[in-house]
């Protein structure tokens, strides 16, 4: 005859707390996560394959071998920022396709349509519409985190980490199709100084502003400060 299971005492003769299973403490990924993980590999891979096929091969490593110079360290410093209370992998991992793949998708197209539209010239395109349709399309992940996945951000620095790891993504992803446009033109260190040494910054910065300001919108509970922030980020 079996008796009673025995739990063993802790300290003070309280009793010991059992441990959880392993296998209760693993959340199963939502249909919405796996969606996005295929659409985010999809779209990479279908990139890859244009810059591949219009760089070749040796042109295509080059480049990205010098993009990819910028960003292992400024990934590393977001990430000893959160250290404290880290942001699920998949999150982080989601921020930085987005960048790359959604925010440089969305920005080619719109881009290209407003381009086309009269009255424009070379400062309202790089000063006007192209800062305003890439900081849109970068921006996008926060409010789609916020309206799908409210509890993930819960302040500023949640804002700031996924913005900026967004703008890495992005950035990336541009500076292979600036450096294969300089490769041709025969001006790649001179492309390579100015975007990988002086601003690989640019992007995760400017999006890391509007995630402060989304940050800052999740938080207060002053309805007018909710809409300001994020349009002032």
């Amino acid at each position: 005859m079996t008796g009673p299971a025995i739990v063993p005492a802790g300290p003070y003769g309280a009793p010991a707390v059992t441990p959880i299973p392993p296998q209760l403490l693993r959340r199963r990924r939502s249909p919405l996560t796996w969606v996005t993980m295929i659409v985010l590999g999809l779209g990479a891979l279908v990139i890859g394959i244009l810059i591949f096929l219009t760089g070749g091969p040796v042109a295509t490593l080059i480049t990205t071998l010098l993009a990819a110079i910028s960003f292992p360290l400024l990934i590393l410093i977001l990430f000893w920022l959160d250290r404290y209370e880290p942001e699920p992998a998949r999150y982080r991992l989601a921020a930085i396709g987005w960048g790359g793949v959604v925010a440089v998708v969305l920005s080619l197209v719109a881009e290209q349509l407003l381009f086309s539209l009269p009255g424009t010239n070379t400062f309202v395109e790089t000063a006007i519409i192209a800062p305003i349709v890439e900081e849109a399309g970068k921006g996008l992940f926060l409010v789609v985190v916020v309206i799908f996945r409210r509890a993930q951000i819960h302040g500023l620095l949640d804002g700031l980490i996924y913005g900026a790891l967004v703008g890495v993504g992005f950035a990336f992803v541009e500076d292979i199709v600036y450096y294969l446009s300089s490769l041709q033109s025969g001006a790649l260190g001179v492309t390579f100084f100015l975007r990988g040494i002086m601003g690989p910054f640019a992007h995760p910065l400017f999006t890391s502003a509007f995630g402060i300001g989304v940050g800052i919108a999740v938080t207060t509970r002053r309805p007018a400060l909710r809409v300001l922030a994020p349009i002032l980020g």
